[in-house]
């Protein structure tokens, strides 16, 4: 069912010059605010005494010290003049009620990070927090929409005024509740209410932006890491831990680091129009990891699904793992912290190891008879997906493996039978070529499993 949103749901901005960026007078009172509320946070807490003065100092320098802040804001937020074309933006973020609809409609299974911390993080009408780079697109392409430029966002969220946050120029009590409790729990999209009726903004959740990442600020100057032209870029968050979400703030992200999830990203769309995309020439490792997120949690999910719903579970306990150890430095290869955390090694600049495999997606079958028969020594089929990213692209194959496991919590394992299906492009693994492999593994487990012959 395409997306279908309230009558209400776009709000128009009108064509025509903006001011972005901030102004002396601007970049003062927010510094202020800033340094007043770091001042009243006080210093990371830490037993190590020297650590604890030497934080002190570095807070009173910088994110403490109204004038060092006022400087940062001016050189990160220089005022500009834009000229914007007319669009309509969402008035609230994506929530989860239309996360769960893009599930639905699309077979995707990525969930919002933000579940997974408290129940009412799930509640229907919340914005969905903890999207990832990957997802956020897959969302807009569902919407037939995009997500806006940072420009565009910038105009929705500080309005005709310019006010430095949605609700007004003052941190007030709103803000300080944002500051105070973050991304803990999902507040309400009308806490943060504009002038113009946007809702959901710098409430703990940077948004996602269409663009590639540009610094307007030399990061040598800052102390800040030089990020490639690859990378996108989010606002509304913090710019660092030395400056507080406002709508002026605005951070990189690599696709990747990002790829699975974002601890508290969110997505707002704009209404399709003839602004294209910008594009970048991502390293391979990157462009790969569009491919295997679109594959694990598309495909491989709407299999395992199928697989829980099978006979097989009458005879099997069946476990889904999501596993990615290397059995090499993980810096030598970006695909497996790609597919265990996000590639939060991307960062290395470490060319992948063609060679080696990464296991990613499992199925750890055992037989509920062999549990019962001898529980301390029973047979365990495992099947999985191992990656590899080789100079034509990720490729990906199933193996199969029956184990004995020593004991009944299968921390020693024993392989007793293993085999590996050719490998091929992911791109052209299919849900048939996968299904098949989970089915005939299934079928040598069920001859072998309880017979002498699968022990030996």
């Amino acid at each position: 069912m395409p997306f279908k949103p309230p009558a209400n749901y776009w709000i128009q901005i009108p064509a025509g010059r903006y001011r972005v960026g901030l102004t002396t007078g601007e970049a003062h009172s927010l510094a202020t605010q800033n340094a007043a509320w770091m001042k009243l946070q006080g210093p990371q807490f830490s037993l190590n005494e020297g650590k604890a003065i030497a934080r002190s100092a570095a807070l009173a320098e910088t994110a403490a010290n109204p004038a060092w802040v006022e400087a940062y804001l001016l050189a990160h937020h220089p005022a500009r003049e834009v000229t914007l074309a007319g669009f309509a933006i969402a008035r609230r973020p994506i929530t989860n009620h239309d996360l769960r609809e893009f599930h639905h409609d699309t077979g995707e299974s990525q969930a919002a990070e933000s579940w997974e911390r408290d129940k009412v993080n799930r509640e229907a009408d919340l914005p969905a927090q903890g999207l990832g780079w990957w997802q956020a697109l897959a969302i807009a392409n569902w919407a037939t929409s995009r997500l806006p430029f940072e420009d565009e966002w910038e105009r929705s969220i500080r309005g005709p005024a310019h006010t430095l946050f949605p609700w007004g120029n003052e941190l007030g009590e709103t803000g300080n509740q944002i500051l105070e409790h973050g991304y803990r729990t999902t507040l309400a999209a009308v806490t943060t209410k504009n002038s113009e009726g946007l809702e959901g903004a710098v409430r703990g959740s940077p948004e996602w932006c269409a663009d590639l990442w540009h610094p307007l600020a030399n990061p040598n100057d800052w102390g800040e890491d030089n990020v490639p032209g690859w990378a996108r870029l989010f606002r509304g968050g913090p710019n660092s831990d030395k400056i507080i979400a406002s709508a002026l703030g605005r951070a990189s992200a690599h696709p990747n680091s990002y790829g699975y999830t974002h601890d508290t990203a969110s997505v707002r769309l704009v209404r399709a129009d003839d602004r294209p995309m910008p594009s970048a020439s991502l390293p391979r490792d990157e462009a790969a990891m569009g491919e295997l997120r679109q594959f694990e949690s598309v495909v491989l999910h709407q299999l395992f699904a199928a697989l829980e719903r099978s006979p097989i579970t009458r005879d099997h306990t069946i476990e889904l793992n999501w596993s990615g150890r290397s059995w090499t430095d993980p810096a030598v290869t970006k695909v497996i912290s790609a597919v265990r955390d996000g590639a939060r090694n991307a960062r290395s600049g470490v060319d992948p190891d063609p060679s080696v495999w990464v296991t990613g997606k499992s199925v750890i079958a055992t037989s509920r008879e062999s549990v019962r028969r001898i529980p301390k020594e029973h047979g365990v089929y495992v099947w999985n997906v191992q990656y590899r990213l080789a100079s034509d692209g990720l490729r990906a194959r199933p193996v199969t493996a029956f184990r004995l496991a020593a004991d009944k919590g299968l921390h020693r394992f024993e392989n007793r039978f293993r085999r590996e299906q050719p490998d091929t492009l992911i791109s052209e693994l299919t849900p048939e070529l996968v299904r098949t492999s989970i089915l005939d593994a299934f079928q040598y487990y069920e001859i072998h499993a309880d017979s002498d012959q699968g022990l030996q």
